[in-house]
């Protein structure tokens, strides 16, 4: 993530009725050693000081629903 800040997490759709995927394409950047070395302490469950800890700026989100599951409709409805 820190060497391209360009990035996109995405889910895969399980094969079953009513699953949906979700889609985010985001900017990483690093995070300051100050305000690292803050968030660290108020994190409310372990943080390893070693790991690296990035800000997403999200680009844009998107979820898909699959509609007519098993059916010869079957097709994908974005919601952007």
């Amino acid at each position: 993530m820190l060497r391209d800040d360009r990035n996109a997490l995405q889910t895969v759709r399980e094969a079953k009725k009513d699953s949906d995927e979700f889609y985010m394409s985001v900017l990483a950047g690093s995070i300051a050693a100050p305000i690292k070395e803050s968030l660290l302490e108020d994190a409310k469950h372990f943080a390893n000081p070693k790991e690296a800890l990035v800000e997403l700026l999200i680009e844009q989100v998107m979820r898909t629903i699959w509609e007519g599951f098993g059916e010869l409709d079957f097709h994908p409805v974005h919601t952007k």
